[in-house]
């Protein structure tokens, strides 16, 4: 598969699930725009080195996997030989930040560990079953995964970097979290929505902001 023919997908993954939220609070057209804008950062050594590293990863069906723990798992009884190419494959999206994780017993012990980060958020959120949650600045979506365990209606990640985007689509090949989205967008492309959220989670990303206060 080529790389624009697997993101050109997911945007239409997205956008046909943001319409069947809320046609009235999106503006499909200038969304569409944009992310079709965004392809262009993909297109460099780097973009081309993690689109590769993510098509290393084998097709494996998980016995079961964990979003509820400070560790999100991935877990299944697989031979050595597959065992290594996933280790090959995470691993040449380093460097992995935002996490745990453990995929088929390859652990990636992140340079956060944002379990921690997560134990402190969670207490203030609001319950997030059925809620339409947006995570601005997301990295490979550890925190996403993590609302995942409480049934939130759908979960939008935003951040800009190749990156985060394939580290998350290589966590996504596996955990198959339905109600979860990535797209790779910058803080001010957020006037698309309008009221859209319920939640909006934004940690890591004012303080780069040249107005916070705008932003």
């Amino acid at each position: 598969m080529h790389m624009d023919t697997l993101i050109k997908k997911n945007n239409q993954r997205l956008l046909e699930a943001l319409s069947r939220v809320s046609e009235k609070q999106l503006n499909k057209t200038q969304l569409s725009a944009r992310l079709i804008e965004s392809l262009t950062q993909f297109h460099n050594p780097n973009g081309d080195k993690f689109f590769n590293a993510y098509t290393q990863l084998p097709d494996l069906k998980p016995k079961s996997i964990t979003v509820s723990e400070d560790t999100i798992k991935v877990l299944g009884d697989i031979s050595k030989e597959k065992t290594s190419k996933i280790h090959d494959a995470l691993f040449g999206l380093c460097p992995w930040r935002k996490g745990p994780f453990s995929v088929f017993d390859v652990e990636i012990d992140t340079e956060w560990h944002s379990n921690l980060k997560w134990d402190r958020i969670a207490p203030a959120l609001p319950k997030l079953s059925g809620r339409r949650i947006i995570d601005i600045g997301c990295g490979s979506g550890y925190h996403m995964m993590r609302m995942a365990s409480e049934n939130p209606a759908f979960v939008l990640g935003v951040d800009p970097s190749p990156l985060y985007y394939f580290q998350f689509e290589a966590l996504q090949k596996y955990l198959q979290l339905t109600m979860l989205h990535f797209a790779p967008l910058k803080l001010e492309d957020m006037t698309v929505f309008s009221h859209y959220f319920d939640l909006v989670v934004c940690m890591g990303v004012l303080y780069h902001q040249k107005s916070p206060l705008i932003a």
